[in-house]
């Protein structure tokens, strides 16, 4: 998806500062998580995410019930 985004904003996006961002990118870079494209896009070299391992994958039960209003409540 072509997207324009400066180090400055991603920063921003990511709660960073922008030589913060560029040091990630940076090591992103030398990791092989990322590449340069000719035409100055980023490619998504890394793994794929999505799929979660075994340790992660269970369920996060929430701490307070989902409170419903009562039936009829929003009837006019």
């Amino acid at each position: 998806m072509p997207l324009t985004l400066s180090h400055r904003m991603l920063g921003q996006l990511v709660g960073a500062r922008r030589p913060t961002v560029s040091s990630a990118i940076g090591a992103l870079t030398a990791a092989g998580e990322v590449s340069r494209n000719g035409d100055g896009t980023w490619l998504l070299t890394g793994s794929p995410v999505g799929s979660p391992v075994a340790e992660v994958s269970r369920f996060v039960p929430p701490r307070r019930a989902m409170l419903l209003p009562p039936v009829g409540a929003l009837a006019v």
